[in-house]
């Protein structure tokens, strides 16, 4: 099974291609097939307030938006 590097990090602000979702990507699930899904927890609250539900979608149609709290990448030795 080949799986290629990801490029998203926990922590970036993404938004999905076909939804237009904008939020942080809080998970990332790779299946026995090879399928990458990548969970994005919605910025926006609900009317009550309250946070919502985060949403699974294929790695692939995902774009980073911003770095937001992805931890900076500091090469050593």
């Amino acid at each position: 099974m080949n799986i290629k590097p990801h490029v998203i990090v926990l922590g970036n602000i993404v938004r999905d291609c076909v939804t237009g979702l904008t939020g942080l990507a809080n998970s990332r699930t790779i299946y026995f097939n090879g399928c990458v899904r990548i969970g994005i927890q919605p910025q926006k609250l609900s009317k009550e307030g309250k946070t919502l539900e985060p949403e699974h979608f294929d790695e692939a149609q995902v774009e980073i938006i911003s770095s937001g709290l992805a931890p900076k990448t500091v090469l050593t030795g």
